[in-house]
């Protein structure tokens, strides 16, 4: 039986191109078989665009539940309660059994849209809990990608675009790379988390001839046996972080927050990186035929390594602040960047790191237009946020400009 009504999991659609059209059909389907259709992919198979696909609380499983298609329909598959994690798609996969939960491969747009589902135990070559395959761009909000497994892509394959918002990526494993995720090609991804992935380049995120735009993400205790334990990119790439924060990753060589390899030339704006650890690099490292700019960023309490270190002088600091480094601050090839362009070398007084808080206290000289570079605006991704503020006193004149 099909309806038509108001459904919660709408309340899941954060980009507007996702919000079903008025009137959709709603399909509701159970891991037990007796909704609307006896499986997920059955539903897929029997809906049409611009359909809604409500999976009820439970663990879905077998058959049917696993190596999903949509067949290149703009179609909205979500959770009904509206709680990322209720509703769970098991694969069951293993090298000897591998299975995914989704393959898109078909040219589906982002309006191909799965919402508030944690995928889980898939196993692959490519992609182990999701591949996107081709030309396939498909929305991914409030997921959660964990303990999947493959050889390239742990979490989530993406060949050109894929849009990503609110997902986590938690304790995926890539053989090669990219735990999380690796991405050829476009990938966008908005407040997502990703934390303990492993691989041995990118435990997190791996990044090959991809512009990916990464925006208000975590990085978390990702594991890299080679480069890049938060993140790795090379070949002709061209990434950008923003208000991003990388914490607590570890490579076994290069760059324990970002490796940065040949040809990559990564932007880094209102970025955190507060202990990370690497032989090489704790907090970043660029090798050889490639560089990156780095504004109002923030690299500090490196574990191991240098806060950065860059092969060639070719990586720019602008109002940043390097400090606390185990391997040292503005050493090597970046000594000469140290003081000029609003770069500092200063506790961040950061409010409480142990319990992974990087806000900053009120008398950070990372706080905007803070001494000693008052020219600067916030250094790192995180605003003040515990301390004393002083007492201004305002005239009554002044006090009226502030509600004009």
């Amino acid at each position: 039986m099909c309806r038509t009504r108001v459904f919660v999991c709408i309340a899941l659609a954060l980009a507007p191109i996702l919000t079903p059209a008025p009137g959709a059909t709603v399909y509701v389907v159970d891991p037990f078989g007796t909704g609307d259709f006896p499986t997920i992919q059955a539903a897929l198979d029997g809906c049409t665009h611009g359909d809604v696909i409500e999976l009820t609380a439970g663990v879905f499983q077998g058959e049917g539940n696993r190596d999903l298609d949509f067949h290149g329909k703009a179609v909205l598959l979500c959770a009904q309660g509206g709680r990322p994690g209720d509703c769970v798609i098991d694969c069951q996969g293993s090298e000897t059994e591998p299975h995914r939960g989704f393959h898109f491969h078909s040219g589906e747009g982002p309006d191909a849209a799965v919402h508030g589902i944690l995928i889980a135990n898939g196993w692959a070559w490519q992609g182990g809990g999701v591949w996107c395959e081709g030309t396939a761009s498909p929305s991914f909000n409030e997921c959660i990608f964990s303990a999947n497994q493959a050889n390239t892509g742990g979490g989530v394959y993406v060949d050109e675009t894929a849009f990503f918002t609110g997902c986590t990526f938690e304790d995926n494993e890539a053989t090669w790379s990219g735990g999380g995720v690796n991405a050829h090609g476009r990938a966008e991804l908005r407040n997502c988390a990703f934390q303990g992935n492993r691989a041995t380049h990118g435990g997190g995120l791996y990044l090959y001839w991809s512009d990916a735009s990464i925006d208000a993400c975590t990085f978390i205790d990702n594991e890299a046996t080679g480069g890049g334990g938060g993140a790795h990119c090379e070949m002709p790439s061209t990434p950008t972080f923003t208000r991003c924060t990388l914490a607590g990753n570890t490579a076994g060589y290069n760059g324990g927050g970002v490796n940065v390899e040949v040809d990559c030339t990564p932007i880094f704006s209102a970025c955190t990186f507060a202990g990370n650890g690497a032989p090489n690099g704790g907090g970043l490292r660029t090798g050889s035929l490639c560089s990156a700019r780095l504004g109002n960023t923030l690299i500090a309490f490196s574990v191991s390594g240098a806060g950065a270190v860059c092969q060639e002088n070719e990586t720019e600091f602008t109002c940043c602040d390097l400090y606390g480094n185990a391997g040292g601050d503005w050493v090597g090839e970046i000594a000469t960047q140290y003081g000029v362009s609003g770069n500092i070398q200063a506790d961040p007084l950061f409010c409480d790191p142990a319990l992974g808080d990087y806000r900053l206290d009120a008398a950070s000289p990372c706080a905007p237009f803070s001494p000693p570079n008052p020219e600067c605006d916030l250094i790192g991704a995180w605003p003040v946020g515990c301390g004393t503020t002083p007492v201004e006193i305002i005239t009554w004149g002044g006090l009226k400009q502030l509600f004009r």
